[in-house]
C-alpha cells in the first residue's frame, strides 16, 4: 500500500538493527556503536548518527541533531518499528504463555494418570466397588478427571513421554523469560521515546511556526 506524505510533516526515527564498530586506536578494542537513523519520508532525506549508548540522553541528542541537520521541525515524529516490535512481542508472549500453560497441564494430567492408574485398575476389577471406593474417592475422581483432560488434548492410548514433556517445558520456560525481558525492555524504550518526544516538542516549539514553513 502506497503511503503519501506531506513535506515537513513526518520524521521517522529508530535505532538500526545492526550495530557499527569503532576501533580504539590505542588499545585495539572494538567498541560497538548504536546507529540512530532519521528519515523524512516525503523527500527521502536521512540523517545518521552513531552513539555508544541507546539511553535517553543519546535519544534526545539524536533528535535535536537531526532537526538541526534538516533545518526545520516536523509536526510528527514516528517510531513505527519500535511500536511494531512492542506489539509483536506482546502477541508472541500471549501465544507462548498459552503453549506454556497447556504443556504444564499436560504434564500434570499425565503424571496423575500414570500415578493413579494401578489404583484405578484395582477399582475397576473390584467386585464391591462401593466398598473399594470408600477412602479412595478423591484419587478415583482425580484419575478420571485426568483421563478426560488427556482425551480432550488428543492423547490416545499411548501416554506422552514425561521426560520429553519436562524438557520441552524447561525450554519454553527459558523462552518465556527471554521474551518477557525483551518485552519489558521495549516497553521501557517506548516510555523513554514518549518522554523524549515531549521534551523535544517543548524545546523546539517556540520556533515551530517559523521552521515548519521550511521545505524538508
Amino acid at each position: 500500500m502506497h503511503l503519501s506524505h506531506k513535506p515537513g510533516e513526518v520524521m521517522q526515527v529508530d535505532w538500526a538493527d545492526d550495530t557499527a564498530a569503532v576501533i580504539d586506536t590505542d588499545t585495539g578494542e572494538i567498541i560497538p556503536a548504536y546507529v540512530f537513523v532519521a528519515t523524512l519520508p516525503y523527500s527521502g532525506y536521512s540523517y545518521v548518527e552513531a552513539f555508544f549508548s541507546m539511553n535517553q540522553e543519546s535519544w534526545t541528542t539524536a533528535h535535536v541533531n537531526a532537526y538541526k541537520y534538516f533545518g526545520g521541525v516536523t509536526r510528527i515524529i514516528q517510531c513505527d518499528n519500535l511500536k511494531t516490535d512492542v506489539q509483536k512481542h506482546g502477541k508472541d508472549e500471549v501465544v507462548l504463555n498459552k503453549s506454556y500453560q497447556d504443556l504444564a497441564l499436560l504434564i500434570k494430567h499425565t503424571t496423575t494418570y500414570k500415578g493413579l492408574k494401578p489404583l484405578y485398575s484395582e477399582y475397576k476389577k473390584s467386585r464391591d466397588k462401593e466398598k473399594y471406593l470408600r477412602g479412595r474417592e478423591r484419587e478415583i475422581i482425580l484419575f478420571e478427571a485426568s483421563a478426560r483432560a488427556l482425551k480432550a488434548a488428543g492423547v490416545g492410548d499411548k501416554l506422552p513421554d514425561l521426560a520429553k514433556l519436562r524438557e520441552e517445558y524447561s525450554r519454553l520456560s527459558e523462552e518465556k523469560d527471554r521474551l518477557y525481558a525483551e518485552y519489558g525492555s521495549l516497553k521501557k524504550r517506548m516510555r523513554e521515546y514518549d518522554a523524549v518526544k515531549q521534551n523535544i516538542d517543548s524545546i523546539l516549539s517556540p520556533n515551530r511556526g517559523q521552521e515548519q514553513d521550511k521545505a524538508l
